[in-house]
């Protein structure tokens, strides 16, 4: 704790516009930061599936059947496939 206020004085004390919005955020988002350190979970696995999806909707540009565009997103991330009716 120590360290990261004498780091927040350091910074302000540099008069950067780039670290200016590094402290705000710290400032405003202190007591979250801090709560998330005690929590023994994490949004990373989501985080990943969202980058996924992100990725091949670059890759899949152009794609008209949305469908297809699902199709696909469900085979990259492992799900396995239903089988069809009738």
């Amino acid at each position: 704790m120590r360290l990261s206020i004498e780091t927040k004085s350091f910074t302000m004390s540099m008069d950067l516009p780039e670290f200016q919005a590094c402290v705000t955020a710290y400032r405003n988002w202190f007591q979250e930061i801090l709560n998330s350190m005690d929590v023994p979970w994490s949004n990373g696995f989501i985080e990943g599936c969202n980058n996924k999806t992100k990725v091949l909707k670059r890759v899949c540009f152009g794609m008209r059947n949305l469908r297809n565009f699902r199709n696909r997103i469900l085979f990259c991330s492992g799900v396995p496939k239903k089988p069809r009716r009738g």
